[in-house]
């Protein structure tokens, strides 16, 4: 009779042993998986490596060497080859699922640009501006230099023409420069806009001081360039067309996107601006102007120095004057005996980048 009530107890005690034990297993068990499971969440959620198998591999990463010669080749052959400029990578930083590379523009030797550029590691897509796909050749683009104007624009009494460039983009003064007979040959008869390519900060992120006024509206060629678009519109404002005109071309020229925030000065001076009174326009507008200016940008979808339109159809023709005038004349209403007059087919060489 003891016997069995020892035998009894002590089968009632194993049993509770294995049921702690199994619950302590259990516990055991869901704390793993409830690890794993937010482990998971978290890791898609904030890019954070807590497991292997977290974030899905959509492609096959391919060696440093490799994305390098991609992207320079993409590069080059759909958007530099044209101008006779090739991409050099100087630095690549490779990220979780992006590689980050700093190019620098080549020309003739020389670097005439740089910039940086965001390319997913298994080499598919690569972000310049816009995403694009690398396994896809975009169309041959070749610069239109002396090719016969074609746009079809509606016909005005007084045509309107709007030139967007950068002040130091070297095709933006190539159009200036094929620009100007125009303007002395057809003056008032037509309202001649010049404008400015604004680009917005998320472009030029994290280089905001070098590009950006204020960090917030910039340019391809630095700062600097900014702040020229803004002192020739304060000089345009305040002067007729004989001296600011004049005063662009020179300071075009004459300084360069790197010197110009001192250079500009002495050329002002020289052609009877006062200095003082552009100064005191660009600190009391310098902000408002850049703005109104990004945002024309906006409302024609101008994405590059130089863009043209005339009485709001975008241009396509050659960059010379024969071809500006052959355009802006179809324009008229009834053409003006002066546009009989025949200017220069050839337009100015050039060496640069532009966006």
């Amino acid at each position: 009779m003891v016997v069995e009530r020892i035998k009894e107890k002590l089968s009632q005690k194993s049993k509770k042993q294995l049921v702690l034990i199994a619950m302590g297993f259990g516990l055991l068990v869901g704390l793993i998986l409830g690890y794993i499971g937010v482990a998971y969440l978290l890791s898609n959620a904030w890019d954070l490596p807590f497991v292997s198998f977290a974030k899905p591999k959509y492609g096959i990463e391919m060696s440093m060497a490799d994305l390098n010669s991609k992207v320079k080749t993409y590069l080059d052959k759909n958007f530099l080859q044209a101008y006779s400029a090739t991409a050099e990578i100087t630095n690549s930083t490779k990220l979780s699922g992006i590689t980050v590379m700093k190019i620098a523009i080549m020309q003739n030797g020389t670097k005439v640009s740089d910039g940086e550029v965001y390319v997913t590691n298994d080499g598919e897509l690569l972000l310049v501006g816009a995403a694009y796909n690398m396994s896809v050749s975009l169309p041959t683009q070749t610069p239109q230099q002396t090719k016969p104007a074609q746009t079809q624009v509606p016909k005005t009494d007084k045509p309107n023409v709007k030139l967007f460039i950068m002040s130091y983009c070297p095709y933006g003064q190539q159009a200036e420069t094929a620009m100007w007979p125009v303007l002395d040959l057809l003056g008032d008869k037509i309202n001649f806009e010049l404008h400015y390519v604004i680009y917005p900060a998320q472009y030029y992120s994290g280089q905001e001081d070098a590009y950006c006024i204020n960090k917030t509206y910039c340019s391809m060629h630095g700062v600097a360039e900014v702040h020229e678009d803004i002192r020739q519109m304060c000089i345009m404002k305040s002067y007729n067309y004989s001296v600011w005109s004049d005063y662009i071309k020179t300071v075009s020229t004459s300084c360069n996107y790197q010197n110009v925030d001192s250079c500009w000065e002495n050329v002002a001076k020289s052609k009877g601006i006062d200095t003082e009174a552009v100064k005191k326009c660009f600190d009391e507008n310098a902000m408002k102007y850049a703005e109104e200016e990004y945002q024309l940008n906006q409302q024609y979808g101008v994405q590059g120095s130089p863009t043209l339109f005339i009485n709001d159809v975008e241009y396509s023709g050659g960059r010379t004057p024969e071809a500006y005038k052959t355009t802006i004349c179809s324009a008229f209403k009834q053409e003006p005996s002066s546009c009989s007059n025949q200017l220069s087919s050839t337009s100015g060489t050039v060496s640069g980048s532009c966006g």
